[in-house]
């Protein structure tokens, strides 16, 4: 009944939480659904809070997880008009927690919104959606300031638990908790304000309050009033109405306190709402002109002084640095030279109606602009040379582009980005890609609310102008600096940065001073600087990755180039790489999965060039972390479909097949850069480590290369029996055609004329040993017979599940894995033990030849034996009979189907005997060694035929 179903939700909810970020996909997915029905009917529940924060984390698995989690969402918080106190706190929870994950989980709160206004128009006696939003934001914000107002007050006790009634314990809210509630309600107000922004006009007032602070303000009331700040930012451009809106002269008066007393970040966004406030509200440019005529001075005579005498105090470069956060926020907001009277030009012809005289600037002008004045100031900030003034340029030029579009065509602009990417500084790295990554979702928010049919400043091409621009329509900043580029064209010359970009996540993007790794480095300085720079170093590329993000979102870069760089990204250990790289790569792959298939040779090399640069041992597996990004994409773009299926399977699996000498040295020209392998990749002391070490270089990377297909391969998440049937079947193929053709090349009395040398003969035998020890891999783990792995047929459309061994089910428990999917690891060991011999007698091919005789021998054949004669008979020219494959049938026949069979009248066709016949008749059968051969051969065809085409 109902009543017991809540009852067991309420009882193994916590159950079934540690098992929604299970490693198997199902469990998850199960999970997920259970914990969805258990805040669905315990909406009330102390644990609603925790629990939708995990089903927010697994909405970014998969679509259709997604589309589960906010549907709940939906029926949780938006099924009523008037929304609960406790509802609002935990949609603020939710909101908050997803400004911090991973790019994929999105802007929850507009998705939210935006079902909500799909069914809130079907529903009866509802008040509308502008009525609902009002309703939302005024108790969000009645509840921020009521747990302003407890703040220092002792916490409310529980209520008595009535008789009769099993109440769970409610625990008291410690002061932690409660600034964690008061800033998620902010934030989810933040989040409101740029969702539905008219709808917090009627909010201003109050909220101008918590701009006031004193000298003994703490953190959190400064956090509040930089809060307040964005708000007030997002809604002012929508005001209709003045009167009444809020005490202009105080909040003025407010905002340049905060100006003087705030760190950079709060000096930013003071400024900017300054600005707003002149521009929507007061018209007060008297308050922007101050901030000017202090700065611009400033700035051109401590630059003079640096450049006469070459060096600077620490306190002129921190007032420097607060000086050009002034001015090139107030350039981002207002577009100053559209209020200066030009000369010679009436004021009634001017189209803005508050006009600065030019007499008010008490500084010359460079250009005849102010933003052209304030471009030069930033470059000159550059190219004094100061680290922290280089930082302060490079953020700053961001902000200025934000409102100057005309610039990012700046040839010098473009310098200074260009040589903070390619400087060995990380700070200075990584402030310049948060420049390019902020500048291209600012470019792409408006390029999107340009395409409205509301978008001013933006022309239509058709009449033989720009989109975009106005006027003599030339695209550049002029003397005044008041043409106006579209979004779209503004983003454009952001695209030159690609290359240098994509460079900082891979191998040649290790930024930094690179310090040589040694076994003798234990001391704790040298500890925490490398610690320091690993951590910059993941800074940086994160920041790279988000910035491939928006290049790739809007265009702007080719995909077969950021594929492979973007792949490899997916291998890292750390989850703030991996996840958003995994989230991008399936995005991706959604509508073109080919991409991958088509270029999977460059990505895994791509791959193993940024695992070398990294921790990677001969003998030692790599992690399930660093392995779960490929699995996943693996499991969502191409499990699902048998041809993209088996197709990435064989190409994965040519990588290990494939390795000659000749074009592993094209294929990995960076390797010769790196000079000699860390003394850290040899095996460990407890293995033989003379022979590896006396072993070629090449060599060692190839066994590194080798070991790493592997045990890509082996932790796919395979979940029916065609997956790993289908890599015995390859690797049988594999082996029956080189290992024979390494052992013909020593088997015979006379000496070849052409000998292989030993760097080929060691290819060959790697690639052989690597897929017998895959192969037993495949068979022991999921428990494949011999029978199964020889009556295999590649063109079979049957799926049947894995079964389980207890080998895999005594393993996993070790490992703490649960679930039906497994992801098993290369037994790297074991492998690098049968390699042992090959590095002993790499000089004597010989013996390698030898060595594999006995290996391949003693490995049992898994295959059929009529399916090899038909094709030795192919082969040799002999005239035999064409065998259809049969259809396959389901397990089951319906009697209809049964009947109609048995009405068919057999034929009889010509053959030289009745043996060769396949005549079928009513009481007849054919004879199912040929049933089996027919199969066979066609499979051994199909293999050779399956590859997908190489088609973009």
């Amino acid at each position: 009944s109902e009543a017991t179903a809540k009852a067991m939700l309420l009882r193994f909810h916590k159950t079934v939480r540690g098992r929604v970020n299970d490693t198997a996909v199902i469990v998850r997915r199960q999970a997920t659904k259970i914990l969805s029905a258990f805040v669905l009917n315990h909406p009330d529940h102390p644990d609603v809070i925790p629990v939708t924060l995990d089903l927010l984390r697994r909405s970014t698995d998969s679509e259709a997880l997604r589309n589960l989690v906010m549907g709940t969402f939906e029926l949780l918080w938006f099924m009523d008009d008037e929304p609960t106190p406790e509802a609002a706190k935990q949609l603020s929870r939710v909101v908050d927690a997803s400004r911090s994950m991973a790019a994929a989980v999105g802007d929850i709160l507009l998705e939210l919104l935006r079902r909500f206004r799909k069914t809130i128009g079907s529903r009866k006696n509802s008040k509308g959606y502008e009525f609902a939003i009002r309703r939302w934001t005024t108790l969000i914000l009645n509840e921020f300031v009521q747990l302003k107002c407890q703040e220092g007050k002792p916490a409310a006790q529980p209520p008595k638990k009535r008789k009769g009634m099993k109440q769970e314990p409610v625990p008291l809210e410690s002061p932690e908790e409660q600034w964690l509630l008061r800033r998620s309600l902010l934030s989810t107000l933040e989040a409101f304000a740029a969702a539905q922004p008219k709808d917090l006009l009627v909010h201003l007032r109050p909220l101008t309050i918590y701009l006031a602070l004193e000298d003994t303000s703490t953190p959190e009331e400064q956090w509040v009033a930089i809060k307040v700040c964005r708000i007030l930012s997002s809604v002012l451009p929508y005001v209709a109405e003045r009167r009444g809106l809020m005490d202009h002269r105080q909040v003025q008066a407010d905002l340049q306190a905060l100006i003087r007393s705030q760190p950079s970040s709060g000096v930013h966004e003071a400024v900017r709402c300054l600005c707003l406030v002149v521009k929507y509200v007061t018209g007060d440019l008297a308050q922007i002109v101050t901030h000017l005529n202090v700065a611009v001075p400033s700035l051109t005579k401590l630059c003079g002084i640096s450049e006469q005498k070459g060096t600077l105090e620490r306190i002129q470069i921190m007032y420097m640095s607060r000086q050009a956060w002034v001015l090139a926020s107030i350039l981002e907001s207002l577009s100053v030279d559209d209020y200066v009277q030009l000369e010679g030009v009436k004021s009634s012809e001017q189209p803005k109606r508050r006009l600065l005289p030019r007499s008010e600037l008490k500084f010359d002008l460079v250009s005849d602009s102010v933003a052209g004045t304030v471009a030069d100031l930033l470059l000159r900030l550059n190219e004094i040379g100061e680290p922290q003034l280089r930082a302060v340029a490079a953020s700053c030029m961001g902000f200025f582009l934000k409102g100057q579009r005309t610039f990012t065509k700046d040839r010098r602009i473009s310098d200074l980005l260009s040589s903070a990417l390619s400087s060995g500084d990380l700070l200075l790295c990584r402030k310049a890609l948060e420049t390019l990554s902020a500048l291209l979702s600012y470019f792409r928010s408006e390029a999107e609310r340009e395409s409205k049919a509301t978008a001013t400043d933006f022309a239509d091409s058709r009449d033989g102008r720009v989109a975009g621009q106005t006027g003599n329509g030339s695209g550049t900043a002029g003397a005044s600096g008041r043409q106006h580029n579209s979004a779209i064209e503004a983003a454009q010359p952001l695209a030159a940065f690609s290359d240098q970009v994509l460079a900082h996540i891979t191998l040649a993007g290790s930024v930094g001073p690179r310090m040589k790794k040694s076994r003798k480095r234990n001391e704790r300085s040298e500890r925490e600087e490398e610690e320091n720079g690993s951590e910059g170093v993941l800074r940086v590329r994160v920041e790279a990755l988000s910035v491939v993000r928006h290049l790739h979102q809007q265009g702007l870069v080719n995909p077969m180039v950021v594929l492979p760089k973007v792949f490899a990204l997916a291998f890292t250990s750390d989850m703030r790489l991996s996840e958003p790289a995994t989230s991008m790569l399936k995005e991706m792959l959604e509508l073109r999965p080919n991409l991958l298939l088509n270029r999977l040779d460059e990505a895994f090399r791509e791959a193993f060039l940024a695992l070398l640069s990294g921790t990677v041992h001969l003998g030692e597996a790599l992690s399930s972390q660093q392995l779960a990004g490929l699995g996943d994409v693996y499991a969502e773009r191409f499990r699902k479909q048998k041809a993209l299926r088996d197709g990435f399977l064989r190409k994965a699996l040519q990588q290990l097949q494939r390795l000659p000498s000749g074009q592993f040295e094209d294929r990995f020209a960076e390797l010769a850069a790196l000079g000699v392998l860390d003394d850290d990749s040899e095996p460990s002391s407890s293995r033989k480590e003379k022979p590896f070490a006396q072993l070629p270089l090449r060599q060692r990377q190839q066994l590194l290369y080798s070991q790493f297909i592997a045990s890509a391969i082996s932790a796919l998440p395979f979940i029916f029996e065609n997956e790993p049937l289908l890599l015995i079947f390859e690797c049988n193929h594999h082996i029956s055609l080189h290992a024979g053709t390494l052992l013909a090349s020593f088997e015979g009395e006379s000496t070849p004329k052409d000998p292989p040398s030993p760097e080929q003969v060691f290819v060959d035998a790697l690639s052989v040993v690597s897929c017998v020890v895959l192969k037993g891999v495949m068979k022991r783990d999921y428990n494949l017979s011999p029978e199964q792995c020889a009556t295999f047929n590649p063109r079979d459309i049957r799926q049947e599940r894995i079964g389980r061994s207890m080998a895999m089910f005594n393993r996993d428990k070790e490992e703490g894995q649960t679930g039906s999917v497994v992801r098993n690891r290369f037994p790297a060991a074991e492998w690098l033990e049968k390699l042992l011999p090959l590095v002993e007698r790499f000089s004597q091919p010989a013996e390698i030849a030898a060595y594999i005789r006995e290996l391949t021998d003693a490995d049992p054949w898994d295959d059929s034996r009529t399916r090899h004669e038909h094709k030795i008979d192919a082969l040799e020219g002999r005239r035999g009979r064409r065998v259809a494959l049969p259809k396959a049938s389901p397990r089951g026949r319906g009697r209809g189907q049964a009947k109609k069979q048995e009405k068919k009248k057999g034929r009889r066709r010509g053959y030289a005997s009745e043996e060769d016949s396949d005549y079928e008749g009513p009481n007849r059968k054919r004879p199912r060694a040929r049933r089996e051969a027919a199969q066979n051969d066609a499979a051994d065809e199909e293999s050779e035929d399956m590859l997908p085409q190489d088609v973009d």
